[in-house]
């Protein structure tokens, strides 16, 4: 409990404690369907009588949300994407990588990210219902007060976007992908819009077909833009802290997410207005803005949101000290080229710290695939030869970095040699190709006692998936002209100060699905959002390039999912007939 309260109090910005407490019981009664979570004796409803305590349910879902899942649905977009490596075996843990790598034809029994999933759409349930039961004003407040305006309306709000987030993470992991040419009528998960506390609330529920999930999900996002604030007012003792409103929904996050989601679904106009409004905020006003390709992932405060980052992952540090481990992005060490907690080799034989010391031994699983690397022009078409397009591609020089094999003439090369940074090391000599990892993660210098950088900040979603996304929409509706002058934004940024090498799309001729997949390709992997681009672009997944029996899995994509957890299974009725 006490590890719980930690965490409980971090994320909200150092609550009083007495007042967490009366939240607490709501992270037990909405895990998953289990009939064993309700008793007869359950309260009907949770305490809420203010504002700070409907913050309790709000931030009880992030909480779950986030610091639950840590990295999950990065980890499985890139394992599940055909554009990762596995490495070769016994150099590091699996994390049943295997089973997402090899897509589909195990059944993972992933019953934490269901039950997380669950628990946080409960959360939000529970807001949801007080809000409705009340006349959206259950605490009779004044209506044109700040109570009001900036923090219930925008409590609820945040509820309503967090479900939304919820079932689009249970939808990609346990559902049919969304068919834009289908009917969408395949069963699919549990639709709860309503928080079950009776037996008999519990047996009314339903599953969703595919098309009423996704329905759902896009009438959430939609309320919530609606409602949401463009930025958080921290007008109330509790709402001002440093980094309150770090990982917390807004009206950008909302739009983005229904770009993402409409592109995914073929809603290519849709997706291309939502996507619009971004953009064109950020051109006019700077909301957001590009930076250095690495600039996303190397700020430590949480205050400090950089301008690229539509919606963060919620880590860094609040007072620039070491703070709760469990904050930080798990799962992106299985996909990560670094982590300095974990390796202990980021300061120099003389103490003085150095970032490029800071290599992951154990723990990354996935290196870009070598198919994928040639086809975004980064590895010899005829070899694994690195390419000069890579070394001219800042993406590359920052976000990504190439090992060599293990080399024999270096048979006990550890993380302490200047060559690390160059071969793979003794404890990984079945690494004997070159491979090119993924460094986005845990790059932050960190706080000025340990130098740790493993709080460092996370993108969720960032500017650059925005023009990616209106150049993809375009395309798809017939405007390549506009595609290609987003494209060259994305082009030209990672590329500045390369002679020759700006405006790579000046012919409309140059904007197809492919190219514009491999622009996505370069710039976010890893991210999360690569699946649902290929999904929108309705092109094959690739196959994943060690296994002889892989091939591409071509549109609708209908057996691009798991099975439902067997431990759900065998106790909800729902899923036995």
């Amino acid at each position: 409990m006490k590890n719980i309260i930690l965490q409980f109090q971090r994320f909200y910005c150092k609550l009083p404690l007495q007042i967490m407490i009366c939240g607490f019981f709501l992270l037990f009664i909405t895990s998953s369907c289990y009939k064993d979570y309700f008793a007869n004796n359950r309260p009907a409803e949770p305490p809420y009588k203010t504002t700070i305590t409907l913050e309790q349910g709000v931030s009880n879902a992030y909480l779950i949300t986030q610091w639950s899942d840590r990295g999950y649905m990065q980890f499985f977009d890139y394992a599940t994407s055909g554009t990762a490596k596995i490495l070769a075996p016994n150099n590091g843990p699996t994390f049943q990588s295997d089973y997402y790598y090899r897509r589909y034809t195990v059944n993972i029994n992933d019953l934490d990210e269901w039950g997380i999933c669950y628990r946080a759409i409960g959360m939000c349930n529970s807001v949801i219902d007080l809000d409705k039961k009340g006349n959206h004003n259950p605490f009779n407040l004044s209506t044109t007060g700040a109570d009001y305006t900036d923090n219930y309306s925008r409590q609820v709000s945040e509820c309503y976007f967090l479900r939304a987030f919820n079932y689009y993470r249970l939808m990609r992991i346990f559902a049919q992908p969304y068919d834009p040419n289908g009917i969408n009528s395949t069963l699919s998960v549990m639709l709860d819009t309503t928080l079950a506390l009776t037996n008999e609330q519990i047996a009314a529920r339903k599953r969703g077909t595919v098309k009423q999930v996704y329905g759902q999900i896009i009438s959430d996002l939609l309320r919530a833009e609606s409602t949401l604030p463009l930025k958080f007012s921290q007008n109330s003792s509790w709402n001002t802290g440093a980094g309150y409103a770090c990982g917390r929904a807004n009206k950008y996050v909302a739009r983005a997410f229904l770009a993402r989601i409409n592109f995914m679904m073929g809603n290519y106009a849709e997706a291309k207005k939502w996507a619009d409004l971004i953009i064109t905020d950020a051109e006019a006003n700077g909301t957001f803005a590009f930076e250095r390709p690495e600039s996303p992932f190397i700020q430590i405060a949480a205050a400090m949101v950089p301008k690229e980052s539509i919606y963060e992952f919620n880590s860094g540090y609040l007072a620039g000290v070491q703070e709760n481990q469990n904050q930080l992005l798990y799962r992106g060490m299985y996909l990560s080229f670094r982590h300095r907690e974990c390796n202990g080799q980021y300061l120099e034989p003389n103490g003085k710290f150095n970032p490029n010391l800071t290599r992951l031994l154990d723990f990354n699983v996935f290196g870009l695939s070598h198919d994928i690397a040639r086809q975004i022009g980064w590895m010899d078409p005829n070899s694994l030869a690195e390419t000069s397009t890579a070394r001219s591609d800042l993406r590359y020089r920052q976000n990504y970095h190439r090992l060599e094999g293990f080399n024999p003439a270096y048979p006990k090369l550890t993380a302490s040699d200047s060559l690390c940074l160059v071969y793979e090391l003794a404890t990984r000599s079945k690494i004997t190709e070159p491979q090119i990892y993924i460094d986005k993660f845990f790059r932050g210098e960190g706080d000025a006692t340990t130098k740790t950088g493993r709080f460092s900040k996370v993108p969720y979603i960032r500017l650059a998936e925005m023009y990616l996304i209106r150049a993809a929409a375009n395309h798809k509706i017939g405007s390549d002209g506009p595609a290609a002058l987003d494209l060259n934004k994305i082009w030209n940024r990672a590329h500045l100060g390369n002679a020759g090498q700006q405006d790579s799309y000046p012919s409309q001729m140059a904007v197809t699905d492919l190219n514009i997949l491999n622009e996505f390709i370069r710039e976010l992997s890893g991210e999360g959002g690569v699946v649902d681009f290929i999904y929108g672009l309705r092109l094959p997944l690739p196959k994943t390039e060690d296994d002889p029996t892989s091939t591409p899995i071509l549109p609708p994509y209908s057996q691009c999912h798991f099975a439902i957890p067997s431990a759900e299974v065998a106790l909800n009725p729902l899923f036995q007939q």
